[in-house]
C-alpha cells in the first residue's frame, strides 16, 4: 500500500521487490527477533504516511479530519509496533527528523518541521494507548526495564545496518550491495520531484542507519538490545527510492539524449536482479538458513514443574543470545529468567525486574567477586532451580548449519560459578554450560511453621538461605495454582507482585506477610484442599478495557475520517504523473494545431 503513491504497477512491483529482498525479516527469523519483525511490518507505512505529511510537492498539506486521521494511523501502527518492542515508539520521531535534515540538503526545510509535529502527537497517543505497560515499565523511574545493551563489540556495522545484514544469513553477502546500486538509479535519470524525493530517502536512510549504529555502540540514554530494528526505516526508504527510479526510467529518461543515463537503467536493473537471487536460495526449504538446533534445544531435557514443583531458569549470556527480553546484570553480561524450563511467548515482552532482579544482580557480582560461595542459597527463593551459562545461541559443532557467534562473557564467569558450593555442574557444550542448584526451592513451598528467616529482608536470603522445603500447590489448568496444604506449615509463594496474590484453604482465606521484602507467606493452622491465585485490581480491569475501547475508537474515526477525504488523500505522485501527461498532451496539441495552420497559411 505505501507504493501506491508511485502510480504504475512496475514501479510499484519494484519497490515492492526491493523490500522484500532486504535481509532484514530473514536475520530476524534466524535470531528470533520479534522486534525487527515488528519494525519491518510498520515501517513502509510510516516512511509514506510522514513523507505525505510535509505537504512538500507532489504531496498536498492536509487539513481538518484529514490530517487528523493520518495522525492516528501513524499513532495505530507505531502503537502495534511498540506493542513488541518499547524501543520502536521512537520509529515516527526518528524518520521524521531524518527528512528534516534531508531537507536541509534539497529544499522544504520549514515544510519538513510538519511531518516532525505530526511524529511528535502520533508518538504521544501511541504512548496513552500502550499506558498500563509503560506505566509498569517506568514504575522504577529508570531505563532498566527497556532491556539490556546489545554488546558494542559485536554489534552491526554501519555497511551491515545499511544492507540488512546481521551476519546470520550467510549467502551471498556481496549481493546485498547490489539494492543500493538500483536505489541509486533516480541520481542519473530523475529530475523534479522524483530526484528531490529520492534525495530524501537516500539522507533519511542513512540518518537511521547513523542513529541505529550509535544505539549498537551504547551512545544513546536508552540500552538498545536490538539496533536493527532502528535502521528498517532505511531499507523502506531506499526500496521507495528504487520504485522512484522506475518512475523516472518511464517519465523523465525520454528528456535526455542517448547516453550514460541509457546504460545506467539496465546496469541498475540487473543489480536489483542479481540481489534478489541469494534471497530466493535462502527461501526454498523454508527456513531462512536458520539451523535445525538451537542452545535451547540442548536444554529440552529440563522436567516438567508437576515432577518437583514449580521452579525457574536462570539464564546468563549476551544479550544477542539469551531468548526474550534480557536485562544488564553488568558490562558483557546480561541475565533473564523462564519458568518451568524453556522461554514462552511472554517472555519477548519488556518487562520491570523489580525488587528481586535487584537481588539477582547483587548476588552475582558477588560470586564474580569472590564475596559468597553459596550462590544457590540466594537465588534458592526465587525458585531458580537451573543456572545457564549460554555462551552462543546456537550450538556448536553440530553440523555445518551451526553459526557461531562470539558472546564475550566476562573473564572467569564460568569458573566463579563452578567454585559455588551448592551449584553442580551438571552438562556442557561448546555453546552452554548448566548448573544445578542444590538450595533451590520451589516457587510455591511449604515449611515448619514459624520460620523466622521471613521475618528478615531480602539481604537475609544473603546470609542465612532458607530451610529445607517441600513442593505444594501444582499448576492448575484453570490458571494459578491448587493442591493440598498440611496443617500447621507455612506456605512460601516467590511470585511477583506477591501483595496480588490470595491463598484459600478448605474456603478460607488464608493471612498473607510480607516476606524477605519481595515474596510472601501464608501461615496455616488447619490445612487442607488450597487455591492460589493472582487478583488483578478492578481498576486495572477497567483501564485495560478503557485501553482497547481507546484502540477500537482510533481505529474507526482514523478509518472513516480517511474515507471521508480521500480527496486530500490522492496528493501523491500518481496526480504529479497524471498532470505531467497532461501537460505534454497539450504542448503535443498545440505543436500539432500550430503545424497544421502553418501548413494552411503556406498552402
Amino acid at each position: 500500500r505505501a507504493s501506491q503513491a508511485l502510480g504504475r504497477s512496475s514501479s510499484r512491483v519494484v519497490a515492492v521487490l526491493a523490500y522484500a529482498i532486504v535481509p532484514f525479516p530473514y536475520v530476524a527469523v534466524v535470531n528470533g527477533s520479534w522486534s525487527v519483525l515488528a519494525a519491518y511490518a510498520a515501517a513502509p507505512s510510516l516512511v509514506m504516511a510522514l513523507a505525505r505529511a510535509t505537504g512538500i510537492d507532489p504531496y498536498q498539506r492536509l487539513q481538518g479530519r484529514a490530517r487528523v486521521s493520518q495522525v492516528l494511523g501513524i499513532a495505530l501502527v507505531t502503537a502495534a509496533a511498540a506493542s513488541v518492542d518499547p524501543h520502536l515508539l521512537a520509529l515516527p520521531i526518528l524518520i521524521a527528523v531524518g527528512q528534516v535534515v534531508a531537507s536541509a540538503f534539497v529544499g522544504g526545510l520549514r515544510d519538513s518541521f510538519r511531518a516532525v509535529n505530526v511524529a511528535i502527537v502520533a508518538t504521544f497517543i501511541s504512548a496513552v494507548l500502550l499506558a498500563p505497560w509503560l506505566f509498569t515499565l517506568a514504575s522504577e523511574g529508570s531505563f532498566a526495564a527497556f532491556g539490556a545493551a546489545i554488546d558494542p563489540s559485536i554489534a552491526p556495522t554501519f555497511l551491515e545496518l545499511l544492507t540488512g545484514d546481521g551476519g546470520e544469513v550467510a549467502s551471498a553477502r556481496w549481493a546485498r550491495l547490489l539494492l543500493l546500486i538500483a536505489a541509486g538509479l533516480p541520481f542519473v535519470i530523475a529530475s523534479g520531484p522524483r530526484l528531490a524525493w529520492a534525495t530524501r530517502r537516500w539522507i533519511a536512510g542513512i540518518f537511521c542507519v547513523g542513529i541505529a549504529w550509535l544505539a549498537g555502540l551504547g551512545y544513546l540514554v536508552i540500552p538498545v538490545a536490538q539496533p536493527m530494528a532502528l535502521a528498517v526505516p532505511a531499507a523502506a526508504s531506499l526500496a521507495l527510492a528504487a520504485g522512484l527510479g522506475a518512475v523516472a526510467f518511464d517519465r523523465d529518461l525520454r528528456r535526455f539524449r542517448f547516453g550514460v543515463r541509457q546504460l545506467a537503467t539496465p546496469v541498475a536493473a540487473v543489480a536489483l536482479a542479481l540481489a534478489t537471487l541469494p534471497i530466493i536460495g535462502t527461501v526454498v526449504d523454508g527456513r531462512w538458513e536458520a539451523p535445525k538446533s538451537t542452545a535451547l534445544t540442548l536444554v529440552d531435557w529440563l522436567p516438567a514443574a508437576e515432577i518437583d514443583g514449580t521452579y525457574r531458569v536462570l539464564r546468563l549470556g549476551n544479550t544477542s543470545n539469551i531468548p526474550g527480553s534480557a536485562w544488564q546484570a553488568s558490562d558483557g553480561l546480561s541475565w533473564t529468567i523462564s519458568q518451568n524450563g524453556q522461554p514462552d511467548i511472554r517472555s519477548i515482552a519488556a518487562d520491570n525486574p523489580g525488587e528481586s532482579g535487584d537481588l539477582v544482580v547483587a548476588a552475582l557480582e558477588d560470586a564474580r567477586e569472590g564475596r559468597t560461595e553459596r550462590l544457590g542459597s540466594i537465588l534458592g527463593p526465587m525458585g531458580v532451580r537451573y543456572v545457564v551459562v549460554v555462551r552462543s545461541a546456537l550450538p556448536l559443532g553440530v553440523g555445518e548449519e551451526a553459526v557461531v557467534i562470539d558472546d564475550r562473557l566476562p573473564d572467569g564467569l564460568v569458573d566463579n560459578l563452578s567454585s559455588q558450593v551448592d551449584l553442580g555442574r551438571i552438562g556442557s557444550d561448546t555453546s552452554l554450560v548448566v548448573f544445578e542448584n542444590s538450595s533451590w526451592t520451589p516457587v510455591q513451598a511449604t515449611f515448619v511453621a514459624d520460620s523466622g528467616v521471613f521475618t528478615g529482608d531480602a539481604a537475609s536470603t544473603r546470609a542465612l538461605g532458607l530451610p529445607a522445603s517441600e513442593p505444594v500447590l501444582r499448576v492448575a489448568a484453570a490458571g494459578g495454582f491448587e493442591g493440598d496444604v498440611p496443617s500447621g506449615v507455612t506456605v512460601w509463594n516467590g511470585s511477583a507482585n506477591a501483595q496480588r496474590w490470595s491463598l484459600t484453604v478448605d474456603g478460607t482465606k488464608a493471612q498473607r506477610s510480607d516476606a524477605l521484602g519481595w515474596g510472601s507467606t501464608y501461615a496455616i493452622g488447619t490445612g487442607g484442599p488450597s487455591r492460589l491465585e493472582h487478583s488483578t485490581p478492578i481498576w486495572f480491569t477497567a483501564l485495560i478495557a478503557a485501553q482497547f475501547a481507546l484502540i477500537f475508537a482510533v481505529a474507526v474515526v482514523a478509518r472513516r475520517w480517511r474515507s471521508g477525504s480521500s480527496s486530500q488523500h490522492s496528493d501523491d505522485l500518481v496526480i504529479d504523473l497524471v498532470a505531467e501527461e497532461r501537460k505534454a498532451r497539450d504542448r503535443r496539441s498545440k505543436r500539432t494545431h500550430f503545424t497544421e495552420e502553418l501548413a494552411e497559411e503556406w498552402s
